[in-house]
């Protein structure tokens, strides 16, 4: 369960808040300078944010669709610049984007969340893209070292606070919401399938979801 201090005191870095944001954008000189309704750097050169995601994901797409609508509430022009996964994935592991939106994979833990996107280990192009932000910390790489050989609960739970508190604080990426985990199945041909009734596991069709091989055993045909 996640630490509430910690929660509240970096919540309003992730909700929106139009009033915040105009008083944070404003003290950083991001201000409209020539009165065309848009924020421009200080330099006056106009600010746009382009956004990368995956053509064809529509969850991403329309994700990038809300952010347009709520930063042109502060008055930051963006554009939503759409590739095919590979030109996507190759873009993060370069560095050859402005923002660009992720997703993660979850764990029995939070763990395999922290370990997958801030492990500095990852930023390389053979690996998925998860952590190519780039952003390195010593003391992010030591506690998911530490985790694995952490022989209590409150030891574990120590180390996933701490790595809360440090990433929390340092913005490295914006967590915009928690996705549903869903399968369609059809019940004609096989029964065993994991459900409300068969409570055994989520087998997501996803490769980090070994679940999946779980659910495969348990079919029968009718």
């Amino acid at each position: 369960m996640a630490d509430i201090k910690i929660t509240e005191k970096y919540r309003p870095y992730m909700t929106f808040n139009p009033k915040q944001a105009n008083m944070l954008l404003d003290s950083l000189q991001l201000e409209d300078k020539n009165n065309d309704g848009w924020r421009d750097l200080p330099s006056g050169k106009p600010l746009t944010l382009s956004v990368l995601t995956p053509s064809g994901w529509t969850d991403f797409n329309t994700t990038a669709m809300l952010l347009a609508e709520m930063l042109e509430n502060v008055g930051i022009r963006t554009t939503n610049i759409q590739t095919g996964f590979e030109e996507f994935a190759e873009r993060l592991s370069y560095g050859d984007y402005v923002t660009a939106i992720t997703n993660y994979p979850q764990g029995l833990t939070p763990y395999k969340y922290f370990n997958s996107g801030f492990n500095s280990a990852y930023q390389a192009p053979q690996y998925p893209r998860y952590a190519k932000h780039f952003y390195k910390d010593h003391e992010v790489d030591q506690l998911l070292a530490a985790f694995p050989t952490a022989s209590t609960v409150r030891q574990r739970a120590n180390i996933i606070n701490q790595l809360n508190e440090t990433i929390a604080s340092k913005q490295i990426t914006v967590p915009l919401y928690n996705t549903v985990q869903f399968y369609q199945y059809n019940t004609q041909r096989f029964t065993g399938w994991f459900n409300e009734r068969n409570p055994v596991a989520s087998p997501l069709i996803w490769p980090q979801a070994p679940e999946r091989l779980l659910h495969l055993l348990a079919l029968r045909p009718k």
